[in-house]
């Protein structure tokens, strides 16, 4: 994790990075969690990074692709 990196991009990038296809369902999970969390906090404070609104659409859509590979019936991820 690096430290000037929004939490969100962190949890994120552990799912995507993740080469364990047991563990990464929950890692998809909690990353899903962390975008939305951020998602609502930036209805009542805009953010610091006007880029981060379109990222975070982004990473959700990066998630659900990633999740339709995880649930073929090949059980490989992505990068396998």
């Amino acid at each position: 994790m690096r430290q000037n990196d929004p939490t969100w991009y962190s949890v994120f990038r552990e799912a995507i990075l993740e080469p364990k296809r047991d563990k990464v369902v929950r890692q998809i999970d909690r990353a899903r969690n962390a975008i939305c969390i951020r998602m609502s906090e930036l209805q009542s404070a805009p953010p610091k990074n006007q880029r981060e609104p379109s990222d975070l659409s982004d990473a959700l859509r990066y998630l659900a692709i990633l999740s339709q590979h995880v649930g073929q019936e090949t059980g490989k991820v992505l990068w396998e």
